[in-house]
């Protein structure tokens, strides 16, 4: 750990900052403060200065090194990523769902096109905090939409906060489709805390979990764990994951469904 021994001065406390960064790729901003000695306060401080000369970049909670490649912030890029991978993961996962059954459905690019999958299913209900999931059913059809209220937040065109947790403990569903920002051989990762909460719920609530992610979450990082791989029963993926991967997650006893990544002929 580095740890500031003395007072600094503020350009030197920054520099230090940012070699903390480069070297951890990411920090909490709290973890930050105590590491130099400071209050959160001048951590975020600093934190704006230094993005501001693109010498960190920041995000809500915390910081993390420019070059790190990490998962696109708002919900609007996201949709450009992968496109062609997320409707056949979102074609292949919607076959996973009989009429008359009790779904959550993550926030999310790829869940926002699951349930575009299932507008015409019948006696369906879902359960989901997703405003473009609560769009697709917006149209007709006599799916059963429980959005779950809370903060919403804008960027990821989604709610969460303490009230969407709270109603989320009270339900109970037969399988919850879970996104990712991020996987590694930890498991699932997410942004913010402040996304984790509520997935984390559902998962408690939830018979059965089927996670949906293209093959370059597993080359992402993301700073909160949302759960283990002991926690997913199910990951629908493109078949550019690595030979590694499949092991790893073999030896974790999910099952693995494959989509096919190249252009139809």
């Amino acid at each position: 750990m580095v740890r500031a021994t003395s007072p600094l001065s503020v350009a030197a406390r920054r520099d230090l900052v940012v070699r903390i960064v480069g070297e951890r790729g990411h920090m909490v901003i709290a973890e930050l403060a105590v590491e130099l000695g400071v209050s959160e306060m001048t951590v975020r401080r600093d934190v704006v200065e230094l993005a501001s000369q693109g010498r960190v970049i920041s995000y809500y909670g915390g910081v993390r090194a420019p070059q790190l490649q990490t998962v696109p912030g708002p919900y609007g890029r996201r949709l450009t990523e992968e496109p062609l991978a997320k409707v056949r993961i979102a074609r292949r996962a919607a076959e996973l769902v009989p009429d008359g059954a009790v779904i959550a459905v993550d926030a999310g690019s790829t869940a926002a096109k699951l349930a575009q999958q299932l507008t015409d299913r019948s006696r369906l209900r879902v359960v989901t905090a997703s405003v473009p999931v609560i769009d697709a059913f917006m149209g007709g059809g006599t799916v059963e939409v429980v959005a779950l209220g809370g903060t919403l937040r804008r960027e990821m065109q989604s709610f969460c906060g303490p009230g969407a947790v709270a109603a989320a403990r009270e339900l109970q569903v037969e399988t919850y489709f879970l996104g990712a920002s991020a996987l590694s051989e930890r498991g699932v990762f997410d942004i913010t805390d402040l996304d984790t909460a509520l997935k984390r719920e559902l998962i408690a609530v939830s018979g059965r979990v089927v996670a949906l992610a293209d093959s370059t979450k597993f080359r992402r990082r993301a700073m909160s764990r949302t759960c283990g791989w002991q926690s997913v029963d199910v990951l629908v993926t493109d078949d550019r994951i690595d030979s590694e991967w499949l092991a790893v997650l073999q030896d974790e006893n999910v099952e693995v469904m494959l989509v096919p990544s190249g252009e139809p002929a």
